[in-house]
């Protein structure tokens, strides 16, 4: 029987902890095969006149992200009006590059066609005196405006339709490339013969019932940037020809959809959910094996739909605002990976677990192993450790204990044949995910690893006041050999 690691009230505090420290303004939610969990109100609908946020709260998003462009061509080659090896010049002849691009191409962001955004208007900005004249938050108000303008497709011809492209299709990823959304836009009106939206109301909305989603912008929300991931600058009102206004419990609607693959045939699913080696599919994403949905609100804010189809766990985040960025462990984060890696933790057990030599596919992933707080003088965080294992590389050999495609653990192993020295030199199991066997599952495969290199003996160190990692490892048959001062040296005969 599955074990049911979650607990309403733990995951609870956890996000309102987080929604405290990141300021996060937005609403969360959790879900089970459909089922709520838990659903939340955070901070202010709008900030200035202190409007406390509320899940009736309607939220405009951008009618032209990649996600909702991807899923109208998928519901085309669904239905067997386009195929997603269709070359870009069957349905756009009038670009010059059309030829040399595929439709699968457009949706994984590796067409290698110049985004509008960062290749053309923002570098005019860059030159333009008047503009780097304004203030900061000037500035970043106009950028993002100019960001939310709607472009037709012969504009689009018009500013980057002579330009070469800026790598071989296929080679390299832009997941979020503006010019590439216009172009899936295009295609959508071309073959449907509808509207973007008309296409989506009939095909995914209506379907699905978001009764409250409406083409424009008709949102209670403020939206604020932020300069730098710190001070708050508000977004003016302003009608786009590219907004749709929903809540969500509209939003809901499209999430269980996605977890319960809905909407799309298997075989389209598979298609879409199979991600390269940079974590990207075709108008989705995977982060540390979940699948996710990402996007910036309208002219500011986030939007994240988080999903796997395999457990039924899903999970919302929709924010009003651009997310504060905190300096931690060495690194930028924010309320969004944070609050996944806690929800992930709340549903992650033994299932199918497995270890994989720490490459770039999973080495991200281990690099954000977090130690528990009582371990934190014994044990060297994940990147110290990676360090390690790359200076010495030649020995000491890095491994990632995966639960489906999300790291719970890491093991560093030194085999030197030489010496004849075989050595468990690193052991770490993230702290969301201790007391669930996960350090047994890990010691035993580096038991096993080190014994088929020839391993007569094995040594690990741990110190005397680290009861937990000593009871791991007697659970496996080492045995004290020598005792220091802070540590115990422990030996197992293989």
């Amino acid at each position: 029987m599955e074990r049911q690691p979650y607990h309403a009230d733990a995951l609870r505090d956890h996000i309102d902890a987080l929604a405290q420290k990141f300021e996060a303004s937005g609403i969360v939610g959790v879900y089970k095969n459909g089922e709520t969990l838990l659903c939340g109100a955070y901070g202010f609908e709008n900030r200035e006149a202190l409007s406390p946020m509320r899940l009736a709260t309607r939220f405009c998003f951008d009618l032209e992200a990649r996600y909702l462009v991807a899923l109208c061509v998928l519901l085309l080659a669904d239905a067997k009006k386009l195929a997603l090896s269709d070359k870009m010049s069957r349905f756009l002849p009038e670009y010059a590059h059309a030829e040399e691009i595929t439709v699968r191409q457009l949706l994984q962001g590796s067409s290698g066609i110049p985004d509008y955004v960062v290749n053309v208007r923002r570098m005019a900005l860059d030159k333009d005196a008047a503009h780097t004249a304004l203030s900061r938050e000037e500035q970043l108000v106009k950028e993002r405006l100019m960001f939310a303008q709607k472009v037709e497709y012969a504009e689009l011809l018009a500013e980057i339709g002579t330009l070469e492209l800026k790598f071989k299709p296929g080679l390299e990823f832009e997941p979020q490339n503006r010019s590439e959304h216009v172009v899936l836009r295009e295609i959508v009106e071309r073959v449907s013969g509808l509207s973007l939206y008309a296409f989506l109301k009939q095909n995914v909305f209506s379907p699905l019932g978001m009764n409250d989603t409406v083409e424009g912008m008709a949102g209670e929300t403020v939206y604020a940037g932020r300069m730098q991931g710190k001070e708050l600058v508000a977004m003016p009102r302003f009608v786009s020809g590219r907004a749709f206004t929903t809540t969500a419990g509209d939003f809901e609607k499209l999430l269980f959809a996605f977890t319960q693959g809905g909407l799309l045939s298997k075989g389209m699913w598979k298609n879409a959910l199979r991600m390269n080696t940079e974590g990207i599919g075709l108008g989705f994403e995977e982060a540390d094996g979940t699948t996710v949905v990402a996007d910036v609100g309208f002219a500011a804010g986030t939007l994240r739909l988080y999903f796997s189809q395999q457990s039924g766990v899903s999970y919302l985040v929709l924010l009003n605002e651009d997310q504060k960025m905190e300096y931690e462990n060495g690194e930028y984060t924010a309320f969004c990976p944070k609050l996944r890696r806690e929800v992930e933790a709340a549903f992650t057990f033994p299932k199918n677990p497995r270890v994989v030599p720490c490459g770039r596919r999973y080495g991200y992933g281990a690099m954000d192993l977090e130690i528990a707080p009582d371990q934190v003088d014994f044990v060297p965080d994940a990147k110290s450790c990676l360090a390690m294992c790359c200076i010495d590389r030649q020995k000491l050999k890095p491994f990632v204990l995966l639960e489906g495609n999300r790291a719970v653990g890491f093991i560093g192993l030194r085999v030197d044949k030489k010496k004849d020295e075989y050595l468990v030199n690193l052991l770490l199991i993230d702290r969301r995910f201790q007391g669930r066997g996960y350090g047994k599952i890990l010691l035993q495969y580096g038991i096993e690893y080190l014994k088929a290199r020839g391993a007569k003996e094995l040594s690990i160190g741990v110190n005397r006041r680290n009861p937990v990692a000593r009871r791991l490892y007697e659970s496996v048959g080492f045995m004290a050999d020598s005792v220091y001062e802070e540590g115990v040296f422990l030996k197992k005969k293989l």
